[in-house]
């Protein structure tokens, strides 16, 4: 009968541990906390990225997304890099500056300028509003097209 491994330290046993404990909570309290207040669109793309750590690189071996020689992990970078980070930044513009769908600029200038360092100038709302929304979006396109070009 071959003998088993066992752990070396104490250590060892301890960061096994903490790794589990942490894994179970990703796995499952963190899911169910984001779907209790409304966030299960964001649960769903969170299990479908994670799918690949999850069932590892091999079984998803047949996707090939971009053509022949790509995986999916280069379908996991284009959507976080080309969409989900750009557009991300689209929203949090938008939140901080506009006040129909979000905080609005006052509030936005008021917390911005708390505290000590560099504070945003009130003449920076209409580049804020306007320009940097544009701006972010167009990257955001022209990256789309560069790619699939």
């Amino acid at each position: 009968m071959k003998q088993r491994e066992t752990l070396g330290s104490r250590l060892g046993f301890i960061l096994i541990s903490v790794g589990c404990a942490v894994g179970i909570g990703n796995v499952w309290k963190f899911p169910w906390l984001v779907g209790q207040y409304g966030g299960g669109f964001f649960v769903l793309i969170y299990l479908v990225l994670s799918m690949p750590c999850a069932l590892g690189f091999n079984v998803w071996s047949f996707v090939q997304p971009f053509g022949k020689g790509t995986g999916i992990m280069d379908l996991e970078d284009f959507l976080v890099s080309n969409l989900i980070l750009p557009g991300g930044a689209v929203v949090f513009v938008l939140f901080c500056t506009w006040n129909k769908i979000g905080w609005g600029w006052d509030n936005f200038l008021n917390e911005a300028n708390k505290g000590k360092g560099l504070k945003v100038a009130h003449g920076m709302r209409f580049y804020c509003t306007f320009i940097l929304p544009v701006l972010i979006a167009f990257l955001i396109i022209f990256g789309l097209v560069t790619f699939f070009k």
